[in-house]
This record gives C-alpha cells, structure tokens and sequence, in this order.
C-alpha cells in the first residue's frame, strides 16, 4: 500500500505543476491553441521523466549503493541541472508575475505527505528512522510551515511578503540537510555509528526513486521560482 502512496503523491504533484504552468499561460493572455500546445510539451516531458525513473526503478540499476553514487547522477543531478537551466533562462518571464505568489508557498504543502510517506516506509524497514521526522529529517516542519506563512502572509496579513525571501531560503537550507542526510546514511554510516548502511536497496527501487528523482527536485524548483517571483516583484 505505501507504493500507492508514492505513486499518487508523485502524479498530484505533477498534475498540479502542469496545471499551475497552464494557469499561468492563461493570466499571462496566451492564446489557448499556444496555451495548450506549451501545456502539452510541458506534461509530456514531465511523463518522460518520471518514465525514466521508473525504468531506473525497475531495472534494479539505483539499487546499488556503491559509489560513485547512480541516484545522484543519474536522478538527482540531471534534475538540478534543468532547474537551474529553466529558471535561469525564464528569470525574466511574465510567468513569474503571472502566477500569484501564494501558490509556491501552498505548494510546499505537499511536503507533509512526503514526510509521512518516508515515516511509514522506515515502519516496514525501507528506510531507516535517521531519515524521518523521527529522526533528523526536519523537512515535515517546512511543509507545515508553507500553510502557516501563507496564511499568515496572504490571508491575516500578519507578515509582510519579504518574510517569504526568508522562508524559502530557510526551506531551501532544511532540504539541504535532508539530502546530506540521506547521502550520508548510504555512503558514509560510520558518521551516524553504523557499521553498513541501514538503508534498505529497496529504496532505489520503483516508486521510491521518486523521492529523489521527482518530489525533493520539484520542492527546490518551486523554492527558486519563489524567490525569483519575490525579486521581481516585493
């Protein structure tokens, strides 16, 4: 049951990326026939991604976690180089004002289920309760914390809106740590006292390659397009 999880988390966040760029092409004046036909190159290379990680998945290939490490080079890094890349050559966008600024501060939201995703898979033994919220995966705090700053910013009105250039670097800092985290339980245990890594090759293995090759780079995409939305516009 939790690799239903995962794969319905993984296709709601995709789903609601897809339509977010939709929506932005739509306020920004697009004309629909150009609208969708961008909407349509933008879902099919996200199903190509995730086709690809699964694939990786399936193969069994991630499952070794020797070095040098294949879920970063092959997931991971591919990832921050088309986010960086993206946004770099959009940093001028109409897209960037197009969107309100509340919806990447919602949107971390869905950090929340991943973290409960990641607790319930150490409770079957796929990962161990280092990288969980039990454990020093603090990342459960920024997904709550999206709904708390947009509603304190966007609704009360009890925050100004450059609290957000905090947050999102905070966020940004958070998921860091997460990843350090992971790496060093795979390659590195002694430094958490082990004597072998107590992640499990299961975790390299389809749905949950999707943690590395889609949910974590999305929530760093969404972090940086915030914080190019607030430089433009705050």
């Amino acid at each position: 049951m939790i690799e239903i999880g995962y794969i319905a988390l993984t296709l709601v966040v995709a789903v609601l990326l897809i339509w977010a760029f939709a929506s932005g092409q739509q306020k920004m004046g697009t004309s629909n026939s150009l609208t969708n036909r961008r909407t349509l190159s933008v879902a099919l290379g996200i199903s190509l991604w995730l086709i690809y990680a699964a694939i990786l998945g399936f193969s069994g290939f991630l499952q070794d976690f020797s070095l040098p490490p294949r879920v970063a080079l092959f997931l991971i890094i591919p990832m921050f180089v088309f986010t960086g890349v993206v946004l770099y050559r959009n940093r001028e966008s109409k897209m960037l004002e197009a969107i309100p600024l509340s919806w990447p501060i919602y949107f971390q939201s869905f950090r929340i289920l991943v973290e409960l995703l990641l607790w319930r898979s150490w409770k079957i033994g796929v990962v161990p309760y280092h990288v969980t919220f039990e454990g020093f995966n603090f990342d459960v705090f920024v997904g709550i914390s999206a709904v708390l700053m947009g509603l304190a910013v966007f609704q009360f009105k009890w925050l100004g809106q450059r609290s957000l250039l905090i947050w999102n670097y905070l966020g940004l800092f958070i998921l860091g740590t997460v990843v350090a985290t992971f790496m060093t339980i795979v390659f590195f245990p002694a430094i958490w006292g082990e004597s072998s890594s107590p992640m499990s090759p299961e975790f390299g293995s389809f749905p949950f390659v999707y943690v590395a090759g889609f949910l974590m780079p999305t929530a760093v995409f969404v972090h940086i397009f915030s914080l190019l939305q607030l430089r433009k516009r705050v």
